[in-house]
């Protein structure tokens, strides 16, 4: 599956997120559209083999992603991306609107500790500053739970930190 996007996306260019009629997600820059298979991002993190739906996470997120993740310098364990529907709605504590639908959210376990929660929380605050899109981050911690959400919006929605503590 292809995914079209600016010619200037490695340069770090803005986008403007599109959903078209038929749900298709994509990015158009002013310079025109170019299409890019989704497996040539390269990604210094992560493996492709390490999303259950690699091919439907948007780009410019994948990048942000490893960007955060080399700056906290802790691993990332990927725990849920992008989610069809049917997916979405059997999980707990979903939204009809979550990013995981567009592939522009993850959620990730790393060690519980407060130094490696507040270096992600910085590495995400860092990147978030060069991207014209707001970031959600939300830190979840419960008996049973404890997991990392982040997304970036696809619009003008403004960047919001979420502590759920349960």
């Amino acid at each position: 599956q292809r995914r079209r996007f600016g010619v200037f996306w490695r340069l770090g260019y803005c986008f403007r997120p599109i959903v078209h009629d038929q749900g298709q997600f994509c990015h158009q820059h002013t310079c025109g559209m170019v299409d890019y298979p989704a497996h040539l991002i390269s990604l210094r993190h992560f493996r492709p083999s390490e999303f259950r739906a690699y091919d439907r996470m948007a780009p410019d997120f994948l990048a942000f992603l490893d960007a955060v993740r080399d700056t906290a310098g802790v691993p990332f364990r990927l725990t849920s991306d992008w989610r069809s529907p049917a997916a979405n709605a059997g999980a707990s504590g979903s939204s009809p609107t979550s990013l995981h639908l567009l592939g522009r959210a993850v959620d990730f376990t790393v060690p519980w500790t407060r130094e490696t929660l507040w270096s992600v929380t910085m590495a995400v605050m860092l990147h978030a500053q060069t991207l014209t899109l707001g970031v959600e981050l939300e830190l979840v911690s419960g008996p049973t739970d404890r997991h990392i959400h982040l997304g970036v919006f696809p619009d003008g929605r403004p960047s919001r930190l979420v502590l759920s503590l349960t």
